[in-house]
């Protein structure tokens, strides 16, 4: 978890199962028989960390030193995705960090002993709002952790459910390519024949010597016939008709001079 080798490690004085890790451009809070993962992890930050200490009257505070003369104050509290406040120390790495409190007759008063790379020793007084607990705050704090602790285990079983399904979802993505791939085929055939059929209609009336829309003339040809059937029924009614008044001599023929 940590790029780079791990240089600190603490224990709560609160939570004994509770640990804090310092190395690389991180650090952890970790939980003891939780392997999955750490409860809480830091930013990566713009400088290299060094060293952590948990505050001994707070069970919410931690103090954290840096490769840049800092160090941050964290406090779970307020906020656990950032530090509560930087201090500037040094213009070069804090190596060594201790926190002292003084006993029952000076409760207010906490210092930090900081120590940097060329052997300089700053002490450093921690204000009263770091020293003294917040109301109910250590088990504010453990509900934290006991969150947390909820978190990567429902995280872990998700990861462990996706893994079962997945070959089922990969078979099932596949199946739908298969079936569109088909669809495509179907339809691409399809769409060959339609082509295919148009184009021997076409060849067909080249060969028979007429134009393309030939057939349309054959339905004139047959209309033309109907209509030649329907004159010569006429002129039959017309000649019955005729010798029906000849008949009845309604009709009397003129017969020429000449005849």
């Amino acid at each position: 978890m940590h790029y780079g080798p791990m240089s600190d490690l603490q224990r709560s004085p609160f939570f004994t199962d509770v640990l804090l890790s310092v190395g690389g451009w991180s650090f952890h809070i970790w939980k003891e028989k939780i392997t999955v993962g750490p409860l809480l992890s830091s930013p990566n930050s713009n400088s290299y960390l060094i060293c952590g200490r948990w505050s001994p009257t707070r069970p919410g505070v931690f103090y954290i030193s840096k490769a840049d003369g800092t160090i941050e104050v964290w406090d779970l509290v307020d906020r656990s995705h950032v530090a509560s406040c930087v201090q500037n120390v040094s213009s070069i790495a804090i190596s060594s960090m201790s926190i002292h409190h003084y006993g029952k007759f000076h409760t207010y008063h906490q210092f930090i002993a900081a120590g940097d790379d060329q052997g300089t020793l700053h002490i450093l007084e921690v204000p009263r709002n770091l020293i003294r607990q917040t109301k109910n705050e250590k088990s504010i704090v453990r509900t934290f952790f006991d969150r947390e602790v909820r978190r990567l285990n429902y995280v872990t079983s998700r990861k462990q459910q996706r893994a079962r399904d997945r070959p089922r979802f990969e078979a099932a993505i596949l199946e739908a390519l298969a079936a569109t791939n088909k669809a495509n085929e179907i339809n691409e055939k399809e769409k060959n024949a339609t082509n295919l059929s148009n184009e021997n209609i076409a060849q067909n009336q080249q060969e028979s010597g007429g134009p393309p829309g030939s057939a349309g003339k054959v339905s004139s040809g047959t209309m033309n016939n109907t209509s030649s059937a329907l004159d010569k029924e006429e002129e039959e009614y017309l000649k019955l008709e005729r010798e029906v008044l000849l008949a009845t001599g309604t009709l009397i023929l003129e017969i020429p001079e000449n005849a």
